[in-house]
């Protein structure tokens, strides 16, 4: 069904009004499926937080849209402000032990670092990432394909009350949602609840595809198109000025990378990216020396990844952005709070999102489900 009611678009402008707050160009900020009643709803969940532990409730924390800015409702993501060359940095938990907080997943496990730790910065990437770039160019994109098909695990938090699970304060779930861009500019999104999340924060249990669905929207795409990703260029220094367009000089001079993690987090969570793009983000990322690596991890579904760093345009986190060494895909980004923000109460460092692709290709007409 489609929704273009007047409260909606209420909800949205207030929404723009909080994205200008906080430094993020509302040049590509557009309603996608119930942008505007869930950033309303978790705007006032926020605000009532309590600076403790919250009582037990329902916190909806995945993200909502990654086609664009608005994957963050506030500034939730962040980062140790102002590190100085080779300075190394460890953000962990007081005491020896890491227990994730409540309604949070756990860190990735980054080698060679203590569980529940996150280095502030890493080494440099760009010949790391050079190499991705050449891998990328042998990535599957089958052009003839009419439809782009974005699968993506993400999280909630259910209290336990409400699922009745005993003693337990909180569980982790996944949430899948299914992206279909159509190429008469409609964008098809079905969200489906999964199983809870081992103690490591990884989807264990598949989301049946013919499973309830939690919501199931279509919507027209706005301002971009459905070929938005195929009309970027691909060459590093044009692309990093067609991403960047929009943003103020203030907010590019403390957190360039972070801007353009943004804009990428944007583009995977809805668009199927040509393997010359995705070549092209590697070699950009390579020229921004805020972007550095902090090694290598196992990703929400277990498979090896690169986990790449940089500091957030809210100065409250890191956002990550995570890669295949082997065939230059990208994997999913995360939302790290590692400084405490007036935002949130989780204690730093805690995963304010994970975005894990599951799946992006090009797939025909007949592979978008029916309609309920």
């Amino acid at each position: 069904m489609r929704r273009n009611d007047r409260d909606d678009d209420e909800d949205d402008e207030r929404f723009r009004q909080q994205l200008m707050a906080h430094g993020i160009p509302t040049r590509d900020v557009s309603p996608r499926p119930g942008d505007g009643a869930r950033a309303a709803a978790e705007l006032a969940r926020i605000l009532a937080l309590p600076q403790r532990r919250p009582p037990l409730r329902r916190r909806l924390v995945n993200r909502w849209s990654r086609r664009r800015p608005t994957r963050f409702v506030l500034p939730v993501v962040a980062t140790v402000a102002a590190l100085a060359v080779g300075f190394f940095v460890v953000v962990r938990p007081g005491g020896s032990e890491y227990i994730a907080e409540a309604g949070t997943p756990p860190l990735l496990r980054l080698g060679g670092v203590d569980a529940g730790a996150l280095p502030a910065s890493g080494e440099s990437a760009a010949e790391t990432l050079r190499q991705l770039a050449i891998e990328a160019l042998g990535l599957p994109y089958d052009a003839r394909q009419p439809v782009q098909q974005v699968v993506v695990d993400s999280w909630l938090s259910e209290s336990a009350a409400e699922i009745g699970a005993g003693d337990a304060q909180s569980v982790l779930r996944s949430v899948q949602r299914e992206t279909y861009v159509l190429p008469d500019d409609i964008i098809r999104s079905i969200e489906r609840r999964g199983g809870p999340l081992d103690q490591a924060g990884r989807v264990t249990s598949p989301v049946e595809e013919d499973g309830p669905r939690l919501s199931d929207e279509s919507f027209p795409i706005p301002d971009r198109g459905h070929d938005y990703a195929e009309r970027l260029p691909t060459d590093p220094a044009q692309l990093r000025a067609a991403l960047l367009d929009g943003y103020d000089a203030a907010t590019l001079a403390q957190a360039p990378g972070g801007a353009l993690l943004l804009q990428i987090s944007s583009l995977i969570g809805s668009y199927v990216l040509p393997p010359r793009l995705i070549s092209a983000i590697w070699q950009m990322l390579a020229d921004e020396p805020s972007v550095t690596l902090l090694g290598t991890a196992q990703d929400r579904r277990g498979r090896e990844a690169l986990v790449l760093s940089t500091p957030s345009i809210d100065g409250y986190g890191q956002q990550l952005l995570l890669a295949d060494p082997e065939s230059g895909a990208i994997l999913g980004d995360e939302v790290v709070l590692v400084k405490s923000s007036p935002t949130y109460s989780f204690t730093p460092p805690a995963v304010i999102s994970f975005n894990t692709i599951v799946r992006s290709a090009r797939v025909p007409l007949a592979e978008v489900p029916a309609e309920p």
